[in-house]
């Protein structure tokens, strides 16, 4: 009979990045690509009569000039939306005078005409190729309920063409949500942007921090060790320590041997630096010697193996968070997959021996774990079949995945495929199932381990 096993779901975690850098035309240009109109919320909208008053120009107390219009305001009312117009207007110099505020920061008057509209109704409209500049503005005057607005907005237009330009964007204006967004499209565009001309402009605490990450997706490390050798040529000047930062990161260890002789060796970036071959020799050691730092011979996300792992590498896990871990005693449900959280990009389903040890696994985009299908049907991905099943009323029978495409989920799912043509799994050992049984708790499994194993 089925033995205590271990239920496992891990995630990914997402990483916020370090680094500084400033604006130029391209960037802003590369995230302002139409005219669509969008509305603004989220402000303190003022009672009607004082909007009434604002647009009558009537009781106003302070001038506005912007780009050499002006705009007649109130000044409590300016004061109370924006922290450095409060500063402003508090200070000795502004305290009993009349004259204008020129405010030469903003970038331009129809900006500070909608951030006006918004400081006084709570609400305003832009276009989409506004937002960078109204952003600019928003974070100049420090109004937050726009600042935060507008950086969910941008968030949302976020993808792998302008990923890259968005990050700076985030870094200058120290707009988190942005930078997290921008940066976890990077990573999983990685082999993109990193040919892409405005990768070689990046800082380099931006291209460590990808670099560096085990959440970065690239089919093969080549593609990392690449990307790195074109930042470093394309930058003017860069130190020996800097070049060495960054090499270190590649994860030699995963380079095809093939590729290490024919290219990794004559790469003259390596040759000229006066450790750069000791680099290399160094990640071997790390790897062959078991040294503590482990990470260069760590596979990245995109390089997860394919198909049903057993036994289960032991640092395929390395970086990722666990979602959901229980003993076989405890009852599996279906919420317990469902509540995955929408941040996790791939998810790893595994079982533990009685050792503690991973003994089998698949990895799977998260999408593809939750498929529901019905009766025996599977669906591939990542080298593995997967099933979510319910039968004709809709109630969950089975969760499981494996290496046959075809398998029976009429019984207990205790054994293999159950069809002749996959001989190879009748035994169970690349199947994983937990299956739903009236009057029965927990979760049958197709693998059997000694009593009290986990």
């Amino acid at each position: 009979e089925p033995t205590q096993e271990e239920a496992m779901v891990a995630t990914r975690k997402r990483a916020r990045p370090a680094g500084s850098c400033s604006l130029d035309e391209s960037t802003l240009a590369s995230l302002n690509t139409s005219r669509a109109p969008l509305e603004l919320t989220g402000g303190h909208a003022q009672p009607a009569r004082m909007v009434q008053y604002f647009r009558e120009a009537k009781l106003t107390d302070v001038t506005i000039i912007v780009d050499g219009k002006s705009y007649a305001a109130h000044r409590n009312v300016l004061a109370a939306a924006s922290d450095y117009l409060d500063k402003l207007f508090a200070g000795p110099k502004w305290a009993d005078q009349e004259q204008p505020v020129k405010l030469s920061q903003v970038p331009g008057a129809h900006t500070f005409a909608n951030i006006l509209e918004y400081i006084y109704t709570g609400s305003c409209m832009t276009n989409e190729s506004d937002l960078i500049s109204m952003l600019e503005a928003a974070h100049y005057l420090q109004i937050e309920p726009l600042l935060r607005s507008l950086q969910e907005l941008v968030a949302r237009r976020v993808d792998a063409s302008n990923c890259l330009e968005a990050w700076k964007v985030a870094d200058t204006y120290t707009l988190e949500k942005l930078s997290a967004t921008a940066m976890q499209m990077a990573l999983r565009s990685f082999e993109q942007v990193s040919t892409s001309a405005g990768f070689s402009g990046m800082p380099l605490p931006f291209v460590r921090q990808l670099v560096s990450d085990d959440k970065l997706i690239a089919q093969e490390e080549q593609r990392v060790f690449e990307a790195v050798v074109r930042w470093v040529g394309a930058q003017e000047h860069t130190t020996h320590e800097e070049q060495a930062e960054l090499l270190r990161l590649v994860r030699y260890p995963l380079l095809p041997h093939d590729y290490v002789l024919s290219t990794v060796q004559r790469e003259p970036l390596l040759l000229r630096h006066p450790t750069g071959l000791g680099l290399l020799l160094e990640s071997y050691q790390q790897r062959v010697y078991s040294l503590p730092d482990s990470r260069l011979h760590r596979r990245r996300l995109g390089q997860m193996p394919r198909g049903v792992q057993r036994p289960v590498p032991a640092d395929l896990l390395c970086g990722w968070e666990c979602h959901f871990e229980v003993p076989y005693s405890q009852r599996t449900q279906p919420s317990d997959l469902t509540s995955l959280p929408e941040r996790a990009t791939h998810v790893f389903i595994g079982a533990r021996s009685p050792d503690g040890l991973i003994a089998l696994g698949a990895t799977a985009r998260r999408e593809a774990v939750l498929r529901r299908t019905v009766g025996n049907e599977t669906h591939e991905e990542n080298g593995a079949w997967w099933y979510f099943a319910s039968n004709e009323d809709g109630e969950d029978t089975s969760f499981g995945f494996s290496r046959a495409a075809r398998v029976d989920l009429s019984n207990a799912d205790v054994l293999g495929s159950g069809w002749m043509e996959n001989p190879k799994d009748e035994d169970g050992h690349y199947r994983l199932s937990w299956r739903e049984r009236a009057g029965r708790d927990g979760r049958e499994v197709a693998e059997r381990w000694p009593r009290d194993g986990r």
